[in-house]
C-alpha cells in the first residue's frame, strides 16, 4: 500500500495483521513472563531455579531459530509474499502450547523451544510483512501495530493466565505457586483456539 498511516488504519487488511500479531505476539508473551510458573506446575510445584535457567537459555535459541527461518523462507522463497508465512508461526505455537498441556514434565522443553521459536518468527514475518505492505510511513505503521502486542500482554496475562493460574492455586491451597498442568490447560487451550 502506499498510503500513509490515517488511511491505512480504515483498511481490512490492517486490522487484520494487527489481530494476527495480536494473537502471536501476546501467546509467545505469556509463555516468556510466565515461563517460571510454567515450568513449576508442570512439574508439580517442584522448583530449580537451574533447571529453569536451561529453559530460559532454550527459548532464547528457539526465538532465534525462529527469526533465522523467517530470514531463510524470505530468502530462498523468491517471488512469494512473506505475508502467506504468517500462519507458520500460529502453527508452531499452536504445537508448543499442545506440548504443555499433554506432555509429561521432563518433554517440556519441547514446548519452551517451539513457543519462542514461533515468537521469534512472528516477530521476523511481522516486520518483513510492514515492510512489503505499507511503502509510505513504515514506522508510523510499526508503531500502530505494535500496539496490538502491547494490549495482548497486558489482556493475555491479567484476563486469561493470571487469574486462572492464580484460581487453580488458591484451590490447592498452594497460592502462589500451583501444581499440575491444570494450572495452565485452560488460558493454553483459550491460545490455541485463537
Amino acid at each position: 500500500h502506499e498510503t500513509p498511516l490515517g488511511v491505512s488504519v480504515r483498511t481490512a487488511d490492517f486490522w487484520l495483521l494487527w489481530a494476527a500479531l495480536f494473537v502471536m505476539w501476546g501467546t509467545g508473551a505469556v509463555i516468556s513472563a510466565n515461563s517460571a510458573q510454567v515450568y513449576r506446575a508442570a512439574n508439580g510445584g517442584a522448583f530449580d531455579s537451574q533447571t529453569n535457567a536451561v529453559y530460559v537459555a532454550v527459548g532464547g535459541l528457539g526465538s532465534a531459530a525462529g527469526r533465522i527461518v523467517a530470514g531463510l523462507l524470505e530468502r530462498f522463497c523468491p517471488g512469494r509474499s512473506v505475508t502467506l508465512f504468517l500462519p507458520l508461526p500460529c502453527l508452531i505455537a499452536a504445537l508448543a502450547l499442545a506440548c504443555f498441556v499433554v506432555l509429561p514434565a521432563g518433554a517440556i522443553a519441547v514446548g519452551f523451544f517451539l513457543q519462542p521459536m514461533a515468537y521469534g518468527m512472528s516477530w521476523a514475518f511481522a516486520i518483513l510483512s510492514m515492510r512489503m505492505m505499507y511503502r509510505v510511513d513504515l514506522g508510523m505503521h510499526y508503531g500502530a501495530l505494535f500496539t496490538s502486542g502491547m494490549l495482548a500482554i497486558v489482556g493475555f496475562n491479567r484476563v486469561l493466565f493470571g487469574p486462572w493460574y492464580d484460581r487453580q492455586a488458591r484451590e490447592q491451597g498452594t497460592f502462589p505457586d500451583c501444581s499440575g498442568a491444570v494450572c495452565y490447560r485452560v488460558p493454553f487451550l483459550a491460545l490455541i483456539a485463537l
